[in-house]
């Protein structure tokens, strides 16, 4: 059996009146990494729904084709066509 942390050595227990008494353990550690875990499973949902509407946004406009320019005129290429602006 595990001493009381409450005493010194050799001396009885103030609060259990017992020389060798029970530890009281706390959760306190458990309950961090519980509320620790929640936390960073929320962050990484916020994360993942951003990348994905980001991603959603950047195929609507991939629509077009890609961005450049072409004898001093901006506009899109697809499919190896250059349609002006």
């Amino acid at each position: 059996m595990k001493k009381c942390s409450h005493n010194k050595k050799g001396q009885k227990c103030e609060v259990h009146g017992m020389e060798e008494c029970p530890l009281e353990e706390s959760n306190l550690k458990q309950e961090l990494l519980k509320r620790a875990e929640t936390k960073h499973k929320e962050a990484k949902k916020k994360k993942f729904k951003k990348f994905m509407s980001d991603a959603q946004s950047a195929k609507d406009r991939r629509s077009k084709g890609m961005r450049g320019t072409s004898g001093g005129k901006w506009g899109h290429f697809k499919k190896g066509k250059f349609t002006p602006d």
